[in-house]
């Protein structure tokens, strides 16, 4: 459906503006500035998502989202969830690594979003190298080491092999550019609820 189709993209911009170097629109400068309080720190992003990112998109599509209210609610639900996964990871990354508290512009190299991704392959008797190319959801860069996790974010529920199968392509063409053999792949549906598949 193509209301189905205008959420997907919604959700997939309120994510890449969160992680965004953006000050206005940024989710990690939010998160980077907050105080250590957990439940707060979720609290603030999940307003700032609404009244900045989600909200206005909604505004702008409401002539094409008039029968789709089931659909959005759901959106709605998968953000919230969205933003509280993206409040924990970020969490943990500051704990681990305080350097980064306060310094959100470090935040956003070791947490990207829409990140281009090219390589060729060449094969024997092949008259030409394929390229391969595409843009991964997430790229999250293991601060002081090669280690990475490319992650692929799903809305709702698709075919589950097909959406495995463009993750994994993603992390192979990563992985044929990093020396590390300690990167995963995580593909994470919001359907609403947050269902993560991590595979290191």
């Amino acid at each position: 459906e193509p209301s189905n189709l205008l959420l997907g993209r919604l959700f997939h911009e309120v994510l890449a503006d969160l992680l965004s170097l953006d000050p206005v629109r940024s989710g990690l400068k939010l998160l980077a500035e907050s105080g250590a309080d957990t439940k707060r720190r979720a609290d603030q992003l999940l307003d700032h998502t609404w009244e900045r990112l989600l909200a206005p998109r909604l505004r702008r599509n409401a002539a094409v989202l008039q029968s789709s209210s089931a659909q959005v609610l759901m959106l709605w639900k998968a953000t919230q969830n969205l933003t509280s996964w993206l409040a924990s990871v970020v969490g943990e990354l500051l704990e681990h690594s305080p350097g980064m508290r306060g310094g959100w512009e470090q935040l956003g190299q070791v947490l990207q979003a829409e990140v281009p991704l090219t390589c060729e392959l060449h094969e024997p008797g092949w008259t030409e190298p394929v390229r391969l190319g595409g843009f991964a959801d997430s790229v999250l860069r293991v601060p002081g080491r090669e280690s990475f996790c490319a992650v692929e974010v799903k809305l709702g529920r698709a075919a589950p092999v097909v959406d495995l199968g463009q993750a994994a392509l993603y992390y192979l063409i990563l992985a044929r550019g990093t020396p590390s053999s300690n990167s995963a792949l995580a593909l994470m549906r919001f359907s609403p609820e947050l269902e993560e598949h991590l595979i290191e």
